[in-house]
């Protein structure tokens, strides 16, 4: 079986061949955690090449880049190659990782957080609480932004201790007062898991029944979201979230003092995030100005917000994200909007034409990692 599994991932077109019933049943029926993780390495160009695991460029220091077992860290390869940055790539999951970190002798750590399943997300954070507390790291993300990161619910907890406006959102961890709740809820409710990025794990429930069902599942056998391993289930928590009808939803970049504005078009169920299509707009002062005083209450200068826009005029954060991703098509919509945003003062905004998105932002991230070590880069728009 884990030959065939092995072949199977590694045949694109084995993969396009396979009906996608046949794909949903296999999840359901067998650990895809090993497919998983081969269809992650095609995402990183740098596989098996010189520069996988490290080189030495033209810097005074040298970057750690804590490895994703997802691959997204190829982002960061990316940056340190096109900047001509000293880099190491350092696997954080192997069991010597400390031993690794103190060979590779690096300067600062940057970090691309493991989110695709809950035992990647508790391992990368504890590891990386550890390598930045115990073991003195300059980690970038920083590590509260990046314990935040996907979870749901500690960013509900977060946005609720510091007062930041969003949708009205429960957790419950007992049985009976999720039931209770949702038989005399207001209806349609959303419902979440806490980790799942790009609307996996969400639902729109409309009736009672449904949602009644769908708490006894959770917390007797727990639920699995789509494209997750059989034995990653979500149990014993439920999330919900007001359901607020005709949103639009806005996302406002902040790396270092560069602010970007993109517009999240919904999807035909209604949902943003999992409609894949986002374009450059030109946002609302307000809200770049509520953009930094978040960013400025949890010291976060690599940080998105993504915000709902109600009918009623009201800005409510949904998501924060320390990281976020980029398609190449994300430079054909809104063109005349493609730039980023500098703050001269109060409410006071200039705007630059141009493209900074690099990399998913990892250039400019990179650029604020060695200006804390005290080298100066440049990152040129395109």
């Amino acid at each position: 079986m884990s030959s065939l599994v092995r072949r199977w991932s590694g045949s694109p077109l084995m993969r396009a061949l396979t009906p996608r019933w046949l794909v949903a049943l296999a999840r359901r029926r067998m650990p895809v955690h090993r497919i998983q993780e081969q269809l992650y390495l095609e995402r990183n160009p740098h596989v098996g090449k010189p520069e996988e695991w490290g080189r030495e460029g033209g810097s005074r220091h040298r970057i750690g880049i804590l490895r994703d077992p997802a691959q997204h860290h190829h982002q960061i390869i990316s940056a340190c190659l096109e900047m001509d940055i000293s880099y190491r790539v350092i696997d954080l999951f192997a069991d010597d990782w400390i031993e690794r970190v103190r060979q590779a002798e690096c300067d600062a750590y940057m970090v691309w957080p493991p989110v695709a399943n809950t035992l990647w997300k508790t391992v990368g954070d504890e590891r990386i609480r550890m390598l930045s507390e115990e073991m003195g790291g300059f980690v970038y993300p920083d590590p509260l932004s990046v314990w935040l990161y996907e979870s749901k619910r500690r960013s509900r907890d977060w946005m609720l201790a510091h007062g930041v406006e969003h949708p009205r959102t429960w957790v419950f961890h007992s049985e009976r007062e999720a039931l209770d709740f949702v038989a005399g809820c207001e209806l349609p409710v959303v419902y979440k898991t806490d980790l799942g990025a790009a609307a996996a794990g969400v639902r729109i429930l409309k009736d009672r029944k449904t949602a009644a069902a769908l708490v006894k599942q959770v917390f007797r056998s727990g639920i699995i979201v789509p494209r997750g391993d059989n034995r990653d289930r979500f149990w014993g928590q439920v999330l919900f979230q007001e359901y607020l009808p005709g949103v639009q939803e806005w996302r406002i970049v902040r790396v270092g003092e560069n602010y970007f504005c993109r517009y999240k078009v919904p999807g035909a169920d209604g949902l943003h995030s999992g409609s894949g299509t986002i374009r450059w707009e030109k946002p609302p002062i307000r809200l770049l100005e509520r953009t930094r005083e978040i960013t400025e209450l949890g010291g976060f200068s690599s940080m998105n917000v993504d915000y709902f826009e109600t009918r009623d005029g009201r800005y409510l954060v949904n998501e924060l994200h320390a990281v976020f991703g980029s398609k190449p098509r994300d430079r054909e919509l809104g063109q005349e909007n493609l730039g980023r945003w500098l703050r001269q003062g109060e409410n006071d905004w200039r705007f630059e034409p141009g493209y900074w998105y690099f990399n998913a932002c990892s250039n400019l991230r990179l650029q604020q990692v060695l200006a804390h070590l005290g080298e100066r880069v440049e990152v040129l728009p395109d």
